[in-house]
C-alpha cells in the first residue's frame, strides 16, 4: 500500500464509528421485572406469582388471590462494552466504555376492588429500555506520512423508555383469568458522534476532517398487553399478546456538520477542494413504533422442583423516520429505524427447599431486532445477547425477599461505518472487521409486602 494509502487507511479507521454497538436499544428481553421474575429470567408468561403479572401476564393477577399489595425491586449493575481490531492497528478500534449504577426496576401496587370481588385492579411503572454510554477514542501520530497527527472519535448515547400502566384482571374460574394492562410510554433518546482528525506533514501538507452528527427526541405513545392464564397446583400455562403502539405526540431536533480539507477522496494524486456541509433544525415531529408480540409459557412442578419455559415472537417493524427532517435535507435517511422479527425463548428451574426458601437458576436468549444495514436502522445495538441468572428467595413474616445476580453477554465481528457521507474518504481499511464485546452484571434485591 502506498504512503497515501497508509494515511487514508489510518484516517478511515479513526473515523469509523461502530454504528451498532450497545445493548438495550433493539433487544426486547434485556430487562426483567419483579423479585421472582428477575431470578427466573422473565419466564413467567405462564403466570407470575406477584404483581409482575401486570406485565408478564395480566390474566394471572386475578388468579393469584394472594398477590402482594406493593412490589418493588432494587438492583445495581455494571456494564462493559469494548471494541478491538484483530490487526491491532496501533490501538485504533481498541476502546472500552464502562458504567455502574442503578438497574431498571418495576414498581407496582394494588387498587381497591372497585369492579367486584372477581376483578383485580393494579398500577405499575417500569423501565422498558435504558442505555447511557460514552465510548471515546483518542490516537496520536497514527496517520502515516504525516509528522504530527491527532484523531479523536466519541459516541455519546442515552436512551430511556418508561411505561406506566393500569391493569384490569378478571377471574373467569378458580383456575383461570383474563386481563389487560393499558400502558402509556414515554421514550427519550439522544446521540452525538464527534470526529476530529488533524495532521501536518514535514513538507507543509495539512489534513483536517471534522464531523458532528447529533439528534435528540422525545415521543409518547400508548399500547396494551393482554393475557390469559390457567393455573393449577402442578401446572401453569398462559398466553400474552402485545399490541403495536399508537403515537400520541413527540418532538425532536437534529444537527449535522461535516468539514474536510486536504483529502484526496478519489485517489488521483490531487487534493480535493475543501468541503463544508452544515445543517441543524429544531421543533421537528418525532415518531417511534413498536411491534405486535405473541408469547406463550408454562411451568410444571414435580416434587420440590418447578420448571419454567416461555417463548415470545415479535413482529417486524417497517422503516420509519425517528425525526421528520426538513425537505431538502443533506442526508434525509440519516435517522431511520427498522426492526426485523425476533423469537426469544428461555428456561428456568426453581428448587423449593422449604416453604420459606427457594433457589433459582435460568437462561434465556435476547436476540437483536436491528437490521444489518446501517442505512435502515439508527439502533445502537446489533448484538445477540445471552442471559444467565441465579439467586434465592426468602419469606419472612409473610413478606418475600430475593437476592440474586444476572449476567448478560454477547459478542460480534462486524465492519464499522464512517459517519461521513459515502465518497468523502478513500475506502482503505474500512472493510476491516472489528470485534465487539458486551457484558452486564447485575446484583439485585427484591421485596414484596402484603403476601
Amino acid at each position: 500500500m502506498t504512503a497515501r494509502g497508509l494515511a487514508s487507511f489510518a484516517l478511515g479507521a479513526a473515523l469509523a464509528t461502530p454504528a451498532g454497538v450497545l445493548a438495550q436499544d433493539s433487544q426486547y428481553w434485556s430487562i426483567q421485572y419483579g423479585p421472582v421474575g428477575q431470578l427466573v429470567g422473565g419466564q413467567l408468561i405462564g403466570g407470575a406469582p406477584d404483581l409482575s403479572a401486570t406485565f408478564y401476564n395480566p390474566g394471572a393477577l386475578a388468579v393469584n388471590r394472594g398477590s402482594s399489595f406493593l412490589l418493588s425491586t432494587q438492583a445495581v449493575q455494571a456494564e462493559s462494552f469494548s471494541t478491538a481490531s484483530p490487526a491491532a492497528l496501533d490501538g485504533i478500534f481498541d476502546a472500552e466504555s464502562q458504567t455502574f449504577g442503578a438497574a431498571p426496576t418495576l414498581l407496582a401496587g394494588k387498587l381497591p376492588k372497585w369492579l367486584g370481588q372477581n376483578t383485580e385492579l393494579a398500577w405499575s411503572f417500569l423501565t422498558r429500555q435504558k442505555l447511557e454510554v460514552r465510548l471515546g477514542q483518542r490516537s496520536f501520530n497514527v496517520i502515516r506520512s504525516f509528522e504530527t497527527s491527532v484523531a479523536e472519535s466519541y459516541l455519546n448515547q442515552r436512551t430511556n423508555e418508561i411505561w406506566g400502566g393500569l391493569t384490569v384482571s378478571h377471574r373467569l374460574s378458580e383456575s383461570s383469568g383474563l386481563g389487560v394492562t393499558l400502558y402509556g410510554a414515554n421514550r427519550g433518546q439522544r446521540a452525538r458522534k464527534e470526529v476530529t482528525v488533524q495532521a501536518i506533514a514535514p513538507d507543509g501538507r495539512s489534513l483536517a476532517v471534522s464531523g458532528v452528527t447529533d439528534f435528540e427526541y422525545t415521543h409518547n405513545r400508548a399500547l396494551a398487553r393482554l393475557g390469559y392464564s390457567w393455573q393449577s397446583p402442578t401446572w401453569n400455562a398462559g398466553l400474552s399478546v402485545t399490541t403495536p403502539s399508537i403515537g400520541v405526540f413527540g418532538r425532536g431536533k437534529a444537527g449535522y456538520t461535516v468539514f474536510t480539507t486536504g483529502i484526496d477522496a478519489n485517489g488521483d494524486g490531487r487534493v480535493d477542494l475543501p468541503t463544508l456541509s452544515t445543517e441543524a433544525a429544531e421543533k421537528l415531529d418525532s415518531d417511534y413504533r413498536s411491534s405486535w408480540a405473541i408469547g406463550i409459557g408454562g411451568s410444571k412442578r414435580h416434587g420440590s422442583t418447578r420448571v419454567y419455559v416461555s417463548a415470545e415472537w415479535f413482529a417486524p417493524v417497517g422503516a420509519f423516520s425517528l425525526i421528520a427532517l426538513p425537505e431538502g435535507s443533506v442526508r434525509p435517511g440519516l435517522l431511520t429505524q427498522k426492526l426485523v422479527d425476533v423469537l426469544n425463548a428461555g428456561i428456568a428451574v426453581e428448587y423449593i427447599r422449604s416453604e420459606s426458601v427457594s433457589l433459582y437458576g435460568a437462561f434465556h436468549t435476547d436476540f437483536t431486532a436491528a437490521t444489518e444495514n446501517p442505512e435502515e436502522s439508527i439502533a445502537l445495538s446489533d448484538l445477540n445477547l445471552y442471559h444467565f441468572s441465579a439467586g434465592a428467595s426468602f419469606k419472612i413474616q409473610g413478606n418475600r425477599f430475593t437476592l440474586g445476580t444476572r449476567l448478560a453477554t454477547g459478542s460480534k465481528t462486524r465492519t464499522p461505518t464512517s459517519p461521513l457521507p459515502p465518497g468523502r474518504l478513500p475506502g482503505y481499511g474500512l472493510e476491516r472487521d472489528i470485534d465487539l464485546h458486551y457484558t452486564r452484571i447485575t446484583l439485585l434485591l427484591g421485596f414484596e409486602f402484603g403476601k
